[in-house]
């Protein structure tokens, strides 16, 4: 570690106090020669969790149940502690909030389907 050089605060989520060079904080590809705000560690925590998120469907482009990209993409968020759930088309979103995510109800409802109608709308 250089004992000369700067020290800058991560504005990640480690808020470390580091030293102010390339081998800790990433260049911006906006400004030449800047550093970005937050640290490597904290800048590729946050790239592997956007990358994860996609792959298990959990993208703000795509709804998370039937997969359409089409029409608005609503963030599902528990509305008592803000925890994000993922995202759903608004067909999707409807069906969850009139059922208020009772997963059995929901069932119950498709099982009826399934036993009382004899051609799929």
């Amino acid at each position: 570690m250089n004992e000369n050089a700067l020290l800058k605060r991560c504005t990640g989520l480690c808020g470390r106090l580091l030293p102010s060079t390339s081998e800790y904080f990433y260049y911006s590809n906006y400004v030449t020669k800047s550093l970005r705000g937050k640290c490597k560690e904290c800048k590729d925590k946050e790239k592997a969790a956007s990358r994860s998120e996609k792959q298990i469907g959990n993208s703000p482009d795509r709804c998370g149940s039937c997969g359409t990209d089409k029409g608005n993409i609503l963030g599902d968020i528990n509305t008592a502690t803000h925890e994000r759930y993922g995202y759903l088309c608004a067909r999707c979103y409807k069906v969850v909030r009139d059922f208020h995510g009772d997963t059995k109800r929901m069932r119950n409802v498709i099982n009826y389907i399934d036993r009382t109608r004899k051609h799929p709308i």
